[in-house]
């Protein structure tokens, strides 16, 4: 598979933590961010080959976010996997395809989705 660097961004830094050991754990290199503009301008310059992205932040969001990394040149077809708490599954579904995103997981989730989610879009040639 060859390592794939995930860029995590989610405004719960203890969640951060966990998600960074989890994919460390399991060969990905990652860089965490609590603030989505940070990601956005790290991105901009040396995107990650996949981001990680919690839908309901504060300030920018993670959704203005998605949208934002779908605009620019060097991210329009980075995968996007999105993760939400206060999203029915038909709607998160729903939500996740209208802006962009190519997975998404219901939080609380297993860790082992989140790493099957990641490895299926590698599988998938994308």
């Amino acid at each position: 598979m060859g390592t794939h660097r995930i860029a995590i961004v989610d405004d719960d830094i203890g969640f951060l933590g966990e998600m960074e050991d989890l994919l460390r754990a399991h060969g990905f290199e990652t860089e965490t961010y609590s603030e989505p503009a940070t990601l956005l301008a790290a991105a901009a310059d040396s995107p990650a080959d996949a981001f990680v992205v919690d839908l309901r932040m504060c300030g920018q969001g993670g959704l203005r976010l998605v949208r934002e990394l779908r605009r620019l040149p060097r991210t329009v077809r980075t995968p996007i996997v999105a993760l939400s708490a206060f999203h029915r599954a038909e709607e998160l579904s729903a939500l996740a395809e209208s802006i962009g995103s190519d997975r998404w997981i219901m939080k609380p989730f297993d860790p082992h989705d989140l790493l099957d989610q990641l490895r299926s879009l590698w599988s998938e040639d994308h």
